[in-house]
């Protein structure tokens, strides 16, 4: 087969298992949230972003290590998974202690304390399963994925159905997550016995120092992720409470469903653009700019949906139990700009080999959130930690944008000007939607898409030459 073929095929499997896993995992937190209520949520969401810091660290940043490794060197599959496997066990029991202890000293009342240790049963075995899954990757036998996933989503969906049918409850609930888990770890397992390895457990010492150390700078990079993207939820509700960490969740959950979008686009021009850097780094300043441009078009649509049909869509999936966070899923849309330049900047930067930038950058984001957040969320709440999210994203924005124009000097006079006439449109649009804001939701979004699309062409802001780009991009992806 081919690499372009290769390519495209586990680009497809890897886009199916996400849509799988998004599609269930919406439907599931749409149920919770809906039998939960807003303290009741707020509590799922709290205990599970707390968790997540630990299991994190029990991934240890082994499994991108193990791709990057066994997609090199297959005939070191059992050797790699044999001396893993002891480790993940040695450090998912310490942390799982540590965890525990941690929880009796947060002020939170017995039942959420218990919920914590529950839930990081769940994750922890989930820690094993996603080891298991970057083999697959790593054999490029990414169709194995979707087995897995559907183990789960499909244990965890009935599990919730019938939790909710028999009214059990949060601990249920969260009970059935350590279910689901297990039943992906079995398929995963299954699946790698039979067709990767039969592997032995083992301790190489000096093998397993090596993989640590190769390994780190992969767990810190994931540590100021995690941190960027869930501290909000542990702040807020360990400042202000339940109910606000439930109307703040229910809104961001929303918003980081649609990050499977620009992540996507971005997977989808990661090879090109690699490609481009061995050949020529002016391909990829040619290409910065226009990337740019259409991550920002693509973007548009849902911060025009998310902003103008905020009380529709609150109502629609989550009930008019959660209207009170109406406001706080109107402003966040704002952060998808960010979201959706961040990827596209991100992955340029990775593809010129500058991946410690992005490390770098994290760290940065991590720090200033807990900052920004500890500053707005006790006097603010939950309109506090919206803008805590859109400063962070924004300033992340800004960071990648410095470093890009310092690399390939993408700003200049023509750049500049296509950067104006693309703010006169979103003004022009703005007004549109600020002067019909009396009429039906859904009738003004799709006005301000027709006023939004029709300006573009009109300012040539998207052209035929777009369009031959766009073209050759995905010739060259596939």
């Amino acid at each position: 087969m081919s690499t372009a073929k290769k390519i495209s095929r586990n680009v497809f499997w890897l886009l199916i298992a996400e849509i799988v896993g998004k599609g269930f995992g919406f439907i599931i937190t749409v149920l919770i949230s809906r039998y939960l209520k807003e303290a009741g949520f707020g509590i799922y969401s709290f205990v599970f972003s707390f968790v997540v810091f630990f299991a994190i660290i029990a991934d240890f940043g082994l499994n991108n290590f193990t791709i990057r490794e066994l997609s090199r060197n297959k005939p070191l599959t059992s050797k790699l998974i044999g001396n893993i496997i002891p480790f993940k066990i040695l450090i998912t029991s310490i942390l799982f202690v540590v965890m525990t202890l941690t929880t009796f000293l947060i002020d939170k009342p017995l039942e959420v304390k218990l919920l914590i240790i529950i839930a990081g049963c769940s994750l922890f075995i989930g820690s094993f399963t996603s080891l298991f899954l970057s083999v697959f990757r790593a054999f490029e036998r990414m169709y194995f994925n979707i087995f897995v996933v559907l183990s789960e989503k499909i244990t965890m969906l009935l599990c919730v159905l019938l939790i909710i049918f028999w009214d059990k409850g949060l601990v249920a609930i969260v009970g059935a997550t350590c279910l689901s888990f297990l039943a992906s770890l079995s398929v995963a397992y299954y699946i790698l016995r039979k067709y990767f390895t039969k592997f032995q457990l083992q301790f190489d010492r000096a093998f397993l120092s090596k993989i640590l150390h190769a390994s780190m700078f992969f767990v810190i990079t994931d540590i100021f992720i995690i941190i960027y993207f869930k501290i909000d939820i542990v702040m807020l509700s360990m400042m202000r409470g339940d109910v606000e960490t439930g109307l703040y969740s229910a809104a961001y959950n929303l918003i980081f469903a649609c990050m499977f979008i620009p992540a996507v686009m971005a997977l989808a021009m990661y090879p090109t653009l690699s490609r481009f850097f061995k050949i020529s780094i002016k391909k990829i300043a040619d290409s910065t700019s226009k990337l740019l441009k259409y991550f920002l078009i693509a973007s548009a649509p849902f911060v025009l949906a998310f902003f103008i049909m905020a009380d529709f869509i609150i109502n629609l999936v989550y009930g008019k139990d959660f209207m009170n966070s109406v406001t706080a899923f109107r402003y966040l849309s704002i952060v998808l700009v960010f979201v959706f330049l961040n990827f596209c900047l991100g992955t340029i930067v990775n593809s010129i080999n500058k991946q410690k930038i992005g490390t770098y950058f994290s760290a940065v984001g991590a720090l200033l959130n807990i900052v920004v957040n500890l500053l707005l969320i006790p006097i603010y709440g939950v309109l506090g930690a919206v803008v805590a999210t859109i400063a962070t994203e924004g300033i992340l924005s800004l960071l990648y944008l410095f470093y890009v124009n310092k690399q390939f000097k993408i700003f200049n006079a023509k750049t500049l000007f296509k950067s104006a006439r693309l703010a006169l449109i979103v003004i022009i649009t703005g007004l549109t939607v600020y002067l019909c804001r009396d009429f039906n939701q859904i009738l003004v979004f799709i006005l301000s898409m027709i006023v939004f699309s029709t300006l573009l062409f009109a300012f040539r802001i998207f052209n035929s030459q777009d369009r031959r780009y766009v073209n050759e991009i995905l010739k060259n992806k596939f």
